[in-house]
C-alpha cells in the first residue's frame, strides 16, 4: 500500500489545502478528550462530524 504524501484525506477531503497535501499531521487534543490530525481542525466547525459522533455512531 502506497499512501499519499501528507494528510492521508487529502484527495478526498473538501477542506484541504496546500499544507495538507504536502505535511503529515500532528494527532491533537482539541478538547478534552477529543483528538484529531487535521491542519484545520482548529478553524473548522463541522457541525455534521460532530452530531454524527454524539450519536455514537
Amino acid at each position: 500500500m502506497d499512501p499519499p504524501a501528507g494528510c492521508c484525506f487529502h484527495t478526498r477531503c473538501p477542506y484541504a489545502i496546500e499544507r495538507c497535501r504536502a505535511e503529515k499531521p500532528a494527532l491533537t487534543e482539541s478538547d478534552p478528550g477529543h483528538w484529531s490530525a487535521c491542519h484545520r481542525s482548529a478553524e473548522l466547525t463541522l457541525e455534521g462530524a460532530l452530531e454524527f459522533g454524539a450519536a455514537g455512531a
